[in-house]
C-alpha cells in the first residue's frame, strides 16, 4: 500500500521507484597524528521524488486529489507498507496532460519533524521560541538605546568552514553548540550546507 496524505494509489498508478532514507550531519575535525574528532548533529531525510502515470478512469480526480493537497500547504503523512509512517511537506507537483486517462506526475516530498510546520523551529518547541520572542520583545522596548547601539556583525565563510566551527571561534560565541543562533538568524534550511563567501549575521 502507497498512501499520500487521504490519497491511496492504485497498482496501476505507482511510482517507478520510491528513493528514502538521507544522510547524517557530522562534523569533522583533524587533528596532527591523524586523529580525528567526530560530531553527530542527527540524521536528515532527503527529499522525496515520486514519478509515475496516473492511468485509466479517474486520472483527473487523481491528480486535482494531489494538486489541492500541494496547493493546500500542510503537510500529510506518506505511508508505505511495513515502512515507519513519516510526515511529509508536498513542495512540488508536476502533472504533464496526456489524455483525459494518462496524465504523468512528479510530486516532491519534503520530510519534516512534525504533523504541524510551526510546532518545530530547528528543534526548539513551539511555546519556547514564543517565550523566548516575548523576552526579546520586552527587552528591546526597555532598553531599546544600548540595543541600537550596538553594531551589527558579520561573518564571510571561508573554505573547510562549518557552522560548528564558525561558532566554536573565540571572535564569535566560543562554542560550537550555539550554530544554532546562526542558523537561525540566517534562515538556514539545511546547517550541512553553507558555501565560501558567504555572508552570515551573527546575532
Amino acid at each position: 500500500m502507497l498512501k499520500l496524505g487521504n490519497f491511496v494509489f492504485d497498482l496501476d498508478d505507482y511510482p517507478s521507484e520510491l528513493p528514502l532514507g538521507g544522510s547524517s550531519l557530522i562534523a569533522v575535525e583533524k587533528f596532527p597524528g591523524g586523529r580525528k574528532s567526530l560530531q553527530d548533529f542527527g540524521a536528515f531525510d532527503d527529499p522525496i521524488t515520486l514519478k509515475g502515470t496516473f492511468l485509466f478512469q479517474g486520472a483527473l480526480t487523481k491528480a486535482n486529489s494531489i494538486d489541492s493537497m500541494w496547493r493546500a500547504g500542510k503537510p500529510v503523512q506518506l505511508v508505505v507498507e511495513s515502512l515507519r509512517p513519516r510526515w511529509v511537506q508536498i513542495t512540488s507537483f508536476k502533472p504533464v496532460y496526456k489524455n483525459d486517462y494518462m496524465i504523468d506526475y512528479s510530486i516532491t516530498l519534503e520530510p519534516v519533524d512534525s504533523q504541524d510546520l510551526n510546532a518545530i523551529l530547528y528543534g526548539e518547541p513551539q511555546a519556547a521560541t514564543a517565550a523566548a520572542a516575548a523576552t526579546v520583545s520586552s527587552s528591546t522596548s526597555s532598553s531599546s538605546t544600548s540595543s541600537s547601539s550596538r553594531p551589527q556583525r558579520f561573518y564571510f565563510v571561508k573554505s573547510g568552514d562549518t557552522l560548528w566551527g564558525i561558532a566554536a571561534k573565540s571572535s564569535v560565541y566560543g562554542n560550537g553548540a550555539d550554530y544554532t543562533k546562526i542558523v537561525t538568524a540566517n534562515n538556514i534550511k539545511n546547517p550541512n550546507l553553507i558555501y565560501p563567501g558567504q555572508k552570515l549575521v551573527i546575532p
